[in-house]
């Protein structure tokens, strides 16, 4: 199986989770000079009810400056999707390649100036960590329910607590995993 908008795919299958208001907070304007704007708009706006309403808010950003406002105003749990390296393994002699993309979702709530008590951060830190969780089974039972040549979450993951002073103050978790995909060349 070959994907041929890997980030829009990302993108698509994790919008369902958050509260819909939350994840189109992140069309700031209506762009037609970028080729899919519009129907990625139209995609999420069509999404059904949120998966996790829990998760109010929804970031997707490589500018730094949108990130920390993103965070600042954050008035709940926020979902924070990054991506990284892609790596394609060469072709094998039955003629399949391997790809792994780095995926990290982190799972926090900001604490907005507010002094937090140790035991307050630990309840946010908790919460997040059942969401964490809880998420972690949803995208299993959706793993489990696709072909066998690629996953979207592959074994092991890594689960990682915030670093507050990273991440504008703010409590939780990061889950970090390979997406894998198997690709046939003819």
């Amino acid at each position: 199986m070959i994907v041929t908008d890997p980030v829009v795919e990302l993108l698509k299958y994790f919008c369902k989770f958050p509260n819909r208001d939350g994840v189109l907070k992140n069309f700031a304007r209506s762009s037609e000079k970028v080729n899919g704007y519009n129907d990625l708009k139209t995609y999420i706006q069509e999404l059904p009810a949120a998966i996790m309403p829990e998760i109010k808010d929804f970031i997707f950003t490589s500018d730094s400056d949108v990130l920390k406002d993103r965070v600042r105003t954050a008035s709940d749990y926020f979902m924070l999707l990054e991506y990284g390296q892609i790596v394609q393994s060469g072709q094998n002699k039955m003629k399949v390649r391997e790809t792994e993309w780095l995926v990290s979702l982190t799972i926090a709530h900001q604490a907005n100036g507010r002094n937090h008590d140790g035991f307050e951060e630990a309840l946010l830190s908790n919460q997040a960590l059942n969401i964490v969780r809880d998420l972690i089974q949803r995208i299993d039972a959706d793993d489990s329910n696709t072909c066998a040549s690629g996953r979207l979450l592959d074994k092991p993951i890594s689960i990682s607590p915030v670093e507050p002073y990273l991440l504008y103050n703010s409590y939780g978790w990061v889950l970090t995993f390979k997406k894998t995909a198997t690709n046939l060349s003819f």
